[in-house]
């Protein structure tokens, strides 16, 4: 797995010189669209190398906690706990780089009048490979710190449709001091919860909390979607509209842009059917 991954990273690497080298940027979309099959090898391979650091670290913190007995185990334990820690460092560091080839590759698309590249047909699920998590389903965090640890007991509670529960949970671990972008992550899922809670005012405020502080994080656009489903559910389709408008016209290379786009003309037709008239916030 980790072959595989350094592999990837190594020709994400080589393709942020388009960033500065105008004549080695690629004539065809073909090409950008293999480096964006790339992209996606990498990002199902860092998931499935995150849920297994995962169930890995779960375990060494068990261990961690019955070895004192045994002073010739530790070492031993102490050892994978920093291979598996290196590990996940090295994931984080190789998403960044990805991460940072997409805005190249999405820029260079818009320059050339191509259509939003990750929005093609060829950026659906590779044949024979699981297809990416739902947008509401809470993925664990790798890790085995205490806020880690809380809430991916949390997000376990969440997607079993225990929304009081992971309440609790999700407020557990905002105490329990996780990283910046660990702490964006507990807030988005804890405002999802409120949400699938039919709890629609809490749920609204925390994700305008969450945009507010972190305005260039992408979680805070997929704080504007839940924020349009909201006001469309509640029959409020100008202010709906206007949450999506905002991330076609400053984020067109959101992930969700199609679902967005969708959205935007069904409400388009709901507010035609209307004669134009819809409820105020």
């Amino acid at each position: 797995m980790k072959t595989n991954l350094f592999r990837y990273l190594a020709a994400a690497a080589a393709v942020l010189t388009l960033a500065g080298c105008a004549p080695m940027i690629p004539n065809d979309a073909g090409t950008v669209r293999d480096i964006y099959d790339m992209k996606q090898m990498l990002a199902e391979s860092t998931k499935r190398q995150e849920l297994i650091d995962a169930k890995i670290t779960s375990s060494l913190t068990s261990i961690e906690n019955k070895v004192d007995s045994c002073p010739n185990v530790q070492p031993a334990v102490d050892d994978l706990a920093k291979m598996v820690r290196d590990q996940q460092t090295q994931i984080t560091q190789m998403n960044q780089q990805m991460q940072a080839m997409m805005v190249v590759l999405d820029r260079i698309a818009r320059e050339k009048g191509w259509p939003p590249m990750s929005a093609q047909p060829g950026m659906t699920p590779l044949s024979g490979q699981a297809p990416a998590p739902s947008e509401d389903q809470a993925q664990p965090m790798s890790g085995g710190t205490p806020a880690v640890q809380a809430f991916n007991t949390a997000a376990q509670m969440f997607n079993n449709g225990q929304y009081d529960q992971a309440r609790e949970g999700f407020r557990q671990a905002l105490e329990q001091n996780p990283t910046a972008d660990q702490r964006v992550e507990i807030q988005y899922w804890q405002a999802v919860n409120h949400m699938k809670a039919n709890d629609g005012k809490a749920a609204e405020d925390a994700f305008l909390s969450l945009i507010k502080a972190n305005q260039k994080h992408e979680r805070a656009w997929s704080s504007f979607e839940k924020l349009a489903q909201i006001r469309r559910q509640a029959g409020d389709l100008d202010t709906a509209l206007n949450y999506y408008k905002n991330i076609v016209d400053i984020y067109p290379e959101y992930p969700g842009i199609q679902r967005v786009r969708d959205a935007m003309a069904q409400i388009e037709a709901e507010k035609a059917a209307k004669g134009g008239a819809t409820p105020t916030h």
